[in-house]
């Protein structure tokens, strides 16, 4: 029997929210084509006497694509699913921290 939550996650990752594209362990390479979940939450940074609102790059990648993502590893995003119109290039910016299930990576990412 399949784990239903295996299931569910790779259901989200075929969605059309998710984004065809190719990862770069250390940020070189051939890569391997993988789907991934962006997202771009606003975070809030002390300055001075006080704070200022700075962007964000969240990046969530199947653990079954991806064994162990580290910092300066690369994600190569497209505009579609075919991966011949390139969109942004984002480098690993952090350890990628697991779901609660073991299932997901979320990895703080920034531009190259």
């Amino acid at each position: 029997m399949t784990d239903p939550f295996s299931f569910g996650i790779g259901v989200l990752f075929r969605d059309a929210a998710s984004i065809p594209a190719t990862f770069h362990a250390g940020g070189s390479g051939a890569g391997l084509p993988v789907r991934v979940i962006r997202s771009q939450p606003d975070q809030l940074v002390g300055f001075g006497d006080g704070d200022i609102v700075m962007a964000t790059n969240l990046l969530d990648i199947q653990r079954s694509d991806i064994a162990d993502p580290v910092t300066g590893d690369e994600v190569q995003l497209y505009l579609n699913d075919l991966r011949t119109v390139p969109g942004d290039r984002l480098r690993l910016a952090g350890q990628g921290r697991l779901d609660e299930e073991g299932l997901t990576w979320r990895c703080p990412a920034e531009p190259v």
